[in-house]
């Protein structure tokens, strides 16, 4: 059985880099079009440093406290991702068009109950194609929520000595569920966390068989920790949106990061583990859940108040998401693990604490989607504007819509004949507006005078042909 973990501060910093290359790659930053296997480095971490606590408790006790370590994990994780949360589900309702709340509601809904992976993989969400969802990345802690619910399980059904075997096992069984739903059904095995148990279950089996440091320099382990740079620093550089992802593609990036687990404990003084523990990347490594909390919401903020943010908006962004995340770090996560009000919760309280916390919520984004659903069916008066910059963009107002809080600049797209890309657009662009401009487009067939925009395929529906209404729009007939 596992002997008590020292600390490792070249994990803490490998934190580091996995949080760096997700927010790099939300922020588009050229080269690192696989950036998002810095989650893949989260689950084997999380694997690794939760097997760990279970084994040791198991060795000292003889049992595992489902109560306390359920309350330990909801104190550790559920009050900064509330807090998000709602923060983030404010800022929506306040910025965001109302056609636009609803989902993001009903998503926020999900999240606050563990399940918003799920509710992802169901709708067929693509990854790579939901940049206007500000709680996408939030699916990645579902997958870890349910995972904290299910692993420890194992160690109260399985007897001790068959607990290796157990995770070998699980994370075979899990690995092949990956490897055929990635051309089965790709959202359920890029969301699910059944097949995304294997790369815990990796981390896991290091756990289990854990040896104390060496405290020398081994030239092996060090080519080892080397390697494992150069598999993330691969898969980085060479995935992106087109990898069929997990599949095989995972097993670069969960590989990469068992070599340096495996090569910084047995080379703790190679200069990869001091380069590792360098105190600006053991400081990201500590801020790297509330930055990863914060940083999306604040990039799609930006996209709403700017739509050609670009990749310095998106980093602009994300700096003040890294602001946010100290702020969060220093008043929240640290008063509830040290000594603050939220630690001295009874332990037996912690359970029902967080529940009753994360139902209110869910409860909250709950009547906030039912308000936005009931705002955009009813859609008023609204006109359409010469843009200010260029001919490839037009400003849309309207007089219905008072959670925009500022007209939005909308690049015209290649519509063509289609009428039903046509009809989104101009759907979700008027609904993205703030007040009316005056006179300007009006849609035929509107008989009321209300500038009410028709639906598809009713014979009304053609825009007049007046020049403020940007080209090809006529498609909608």
């Amino acid at each position: 059985m596992a002997e008590r973990q020292a600390f490792r501060p070249d994990i803490e910093g490998l934190r580091g880099i996995a949080i760096l290359l997700v927010v790099l790659f939300h922020a588009g930053v050229v080269g690192l079009s696989g950036g998002f296997v810095g989650v893949d480095v989260f689950f084997v971490l999380s694997g690794f440093f939760i097997t760990g606590l279970l084994a040791r408790e198991l060795s000292s006790n003889g049992s595992v406290d489902l109560t306390a370590f359920y309350g330990r994990r909801a104190l550790r994780l559920l009050p900064a991702l509330l807090l998000t949360l709602l923060v983030t589900l404010a800022a929506v309702m306040w910025l965001y068009a109302p056609i636009d709340r609803a989902a993001i509601a009903a998503n926020a809904r999900s999240v606050a109950l563990y399940s918003g992976n799920i509710e992802l993989a169901r709708s067929s969400t693509d990854y790579f194609g939901a940049g206007d969802n500000p709680l996408l990345h939030t699916w990645s802690l579902a997958v870890e929520e349910q995972f904290y619910l299910a692993w420890p399980l194992l160690f109260l059904l399985v007897a001790r000595k068959r607990l290796f075997l157990a995770i070998a096992i699980a994370g075979s069984l899990s690995l092949v569920a990956s490897l055929w739903l990635t051309r089965a059904a790709q959202p359920w095995a890029f969301f699910g966390m059944p097949t995304r148990i294997w790369e815990f279950a990796l981390g896991g089996a290091l756990a289990l068989g854990w040896n104390e440091p060496t405290y020398e320099t081994d030239g092996r382990a060090t080519i080892l920790q080397l390697a494992g740079l150069a598999g993330i620093a691969l898969a980085v550089a060479t995935y992106d949106r087109a990898t069929s992802y997990p599949g095989v593609a995972a097993v670069l990036p969960a590989m990469a990061t068992v070599a340096l687990i495996v090569g910084g404990q047995r080379a703790p003084a190679s200069f990869v583990s001091r380069a590792l523990s360098a105190d600006w990347l053991r400081w990201l490594g500590r801020m790297s859940y509330a930055w990863y909390l914060w940083h999306w919401p604040l990039v799609g903020v930006g996209a709403v108040l700017d739509w050609e943010i670009g990749v310095w908006g998106r980093l602009a962004w994300s700096a003040v998401a890294l602001v946010l995340a100290w702020l969060t770090h220093r008043f929240i996560e640290q008063p509830a693990r040290d000594g603050g009000r939220l630690s001295r919760i009874p332990t037996r309280w912690l359970v029902p604490v967080a529940l009753g916390a994360s139902v209110v919520t869910a409860v909250a984004a709950h009547g906030a989607m039912i308000a936005s659903q009931r705002q955009a069916a009813h859609p008023t008066a609204a006109t359409v504007c010469r843009g200010a910059r260029g001919p490839d963009a037009a400003r849309l107002l309207g007089d219905d819509h008072r959670g925009a809080k500022r007209p939005v600049r909308v690049r015209r797209p290649e519509l063509g004949d289609d009428v039903g890309a046509a009809w989104r657009f101009a759907r979700r662009a008027l609904a993205r507006s703030a007040r009316p401009c005056g006179t300007g487009a009006r849609f035929q067939g509107d008989r009321d005078g209300e500038g009410r925009l028709p639906r598809p395929g009713h014979a009304g529906a053609h825009a007049a042909t007046s020049q403020t209404v940007v080209p090809r729009v006529h498609a909608l007939s």
